[in-house]
């Protein structure tokens, strides 16, 4: 079930996101939107594809890794970083936004910390406000073509 990928809180913007996308301008979206959509997405495509076909195990495919790309624009420029996890990768850039919290503190209905925050919503606010000047993506990438570290080569 998709829906159990996902917090009580995104499931409420991925609702508002819809109506959006449907009965809006999809240029009103904004990167969080775009970003907690493109997971959706990601999930509800994984969820339609058939099962995959058992190898013969005279040849085995690679399975590859799943990484999770990080990328966060600002006026510094384009940072990328590499995560195990989705938790982790969000979690990284929410460290990131707790360290940058001044930049939108005075604004209306955002608290003087973060500190009462979980990273999600500390970081669906500060790039709430921050639109225009600084974005992110967070997403998964497949690698394929991975050595086996267990099998002695020689």
């Amino acid at each position: 079930m998709i829906s159990g990928s996902f917090t009580p809180d995104e499931i409420e913007c991925l609702v508002r996101t819809a109506g959006e996308a449907v009965c809006g301008q999809l240029d009103d979206l904004s990167i969080c939107q775009r970003n907690l959509a493109e997971r959706a997405y990601q999930l509800l495509i994984a969820d339609d594809l058939p099962p995959a076909a058992t190898a013969s195990p005279a040849r085995q495919e690679d399975p590859g890794a799943t990484v999770w790309v990080l990328r966060h624009e600002d006026k510094h420029g384009d940072d990328l970083s590499l995560y195990a996890s989705y938790e982790t990768g969000l979690g990284a850039l929410a460290q990131t936004v707790r360290s940058r919290w001044d930049n939108i503190t005075g604004n209306p209905g955002v608290p003087a910390t973060p500190d009462a925050l979980d990273d999600q919503a500390a970081v669906n606010m500060y790039f709430m406000h921050r639109a225009g000047l600084e974005s992110y993506w967070l997403y998964d990438e497949e690698v394929t073509g991975i050595p086996d570290t267990q099998t002695p080569r020689g």
